[in-house]
């Protein structure tokens, strides 16, 4: 979802393109289980993860900032969901929720380093998806015992005659 068409500045000065906006895009992508929208709201930026699927927004906001400073986003989502739920068939709940508490970076009091934490939550959350996922199907479809120790012995013989042999 694109900053620059979904912020607070957006939002009040045209909330019915924003609107639309979010319809549209929620509808473009509705079987992604993963929507990353940063949001800025009075100089300070957040992170939305947006999951369709369990109809739930998880805010990573590094200052803990109260919900109420970023209401506007949330009600721009809630009116835009009242719209994706009527239109669309699936196990979607009537509402729509915002999930706060998770353990992330805090940020210090005082800095503007906001955007960099931003930056931080979608690198920790993209490298810890795709790490689940990978290690999830190498265990599923391609690792067997009997193919694993096959792939430790000869990574430990590589270690063995190339990195601690003196000659190797």
């Amino acid at each position: 979802m694109d900053p620059t068409l979904v912020n607070q500045k957006q939002i009040h000065d045209q909330p019915n393109s924003t609107l639309d906006a979010i319809c549209k895009f929620l509808d473009q992508q509705k079987y992604k289980q993963y929507i990353l929208l940063p949001y800025k709201f009075n100089y300070h930026w957040i992170l939305l993860i947006i999951m369709i699927d369990q109809s739930n927004i998880i805010v990573f906001d590094s200052l803990r900032k109260p919900k109420d400073e970023y209401q506007d986003i949330q009600d721009m989502f809630n009116f835009a969901w009242k719209r994706f739920h009527k239109y669309h068939r699936g196990d979607f709940k009537e509402k729509l929720t915002f999930s706060t508490t998770f353990p992330f970076p805090r940020q210090e009091q005082g800095n503007n380093l906001c955007g960099y934490y931003v930056c931080e939550h979608i690198h920790h959350f993209v490298r810890d998806k795709v790490l689940s996922d990978a290690i999830t199907w190498i265990r599923k479809e391609f690792l067997e015992k009997e193919r694993l120790l096959a792939i430790q012995e000869a990574l430990i013989g590589f270690l063995v005659d190339e990195v601690i042999n003196p000659k190797g």
